[in-house]
């Protein structure tokens, strides 16, 4: 089987060597980053987006905000938690049908990159508590272990 065809699609084969092949790591990329990051970060931003940031030590003082700052704390916070779950179920069923998109592994290397440099920003102008600093690390392996991926299989 062509596992690059034109549209830049890594297809899986279900055998290697004579042995089935249940994953490669690729999909195992997917399927275990991207629940963690929905368990961490999704799922808590999308339904209390002010108790996950005080979890992560946020200073979040919502009883003197007005109602307009409240609400966009909210809006914002749930809104990033359903982006991360919605890039993270795309993410997952690709590597459970054993077809994972080359425009699906970029996207995951922009925002682990991304996300990388946000934080590293924060830490730098002392604007973040220690919890979104020792994020950096999470962030920036998950970037090389996505690079890596694209560079061997695309």
């Amino acid at each position: 089987m062509d596992n690059h065809p034109a549209g830049g699609e890594f297809r899986i084969e279900r055998v290697s060597q004579g042995y089935p092949v249940l994953m490669n790591e690729l999909q195992v990329f997917f399927v275990i980053v991207v629940p963690a990051a929905a368990a961490a970060f999704g799922i808590p931003l999308t339904l209390a987006p002010v108790a996950w940031a005080r979890a992560l030590r946020w200073p979040v003082s919502v009883a003197t905000a007005s109602v307009n700052e409240r609400h966009l704390t909210l809006y914002f916070g749930r809104c990033l938690g359903v982006m991360v779950l919605a890039f993270g179920t795309v993410c997952v069923v690709a590597a459970v049908r054993g077809q994972v998109p080359e425009l699906l592994v970029l996207q995951s290397i922009f925002v682990g990159v991304g996300m990388t440099l946000v934080h590293i920003y924060g830490a730098v102008k002392r604007a973040q508590p220690v919890t979104e600093t020792i994020e950096i690390a999470f962030y920036g392996g998950v970037s090389a272990w996505a690079i890596s991926l694209y560079v061997r299989f695309y």
